[in-house]
């Protein structure tokens, strides 16, 4: 049995109907992706927002890597600079 389609188009080829369910296919995983990165993104301003409310070295890492240092190696300075703290500390 013929698809409502398939009816609609009787001389479309096969190229045309694999291109229409490639652009579909893709379109799909288009709109995935943009969910996920929506997700990451409410992830990273949830995270951000509690590092703001409960203080930490997001800031100080912060300051640190704007002058053009390696984020990552500014924050993993700060949370180091910070375990030595709280050794001497005790």
């Amino acid at each position: 049995m013929a698809t409502k389609e398939e009816q609609k188009a009787p001389g479309t080829s096969g190229f045309d109907k694999l291109r229409e369910e490639a652009v579909h296919y893709l379109g799909a995983q288009v709109e995935h992706l943009v969910d996920k990165a929506g997700e990451k993104v409410s992830d990273l301003t949830g995270r951000l927002g509690e590092v703001v409310e409960n203080g930490g070295a997001l800031p100080k890492s912060g300051a640190r890597a704007l002058p053009g240092g390696s984020p990552a190696k500014a924050f993993l300075g700060e949370k180091a600079k910070s375990v030595k703290d709280n050794v001497v500390d005790k």
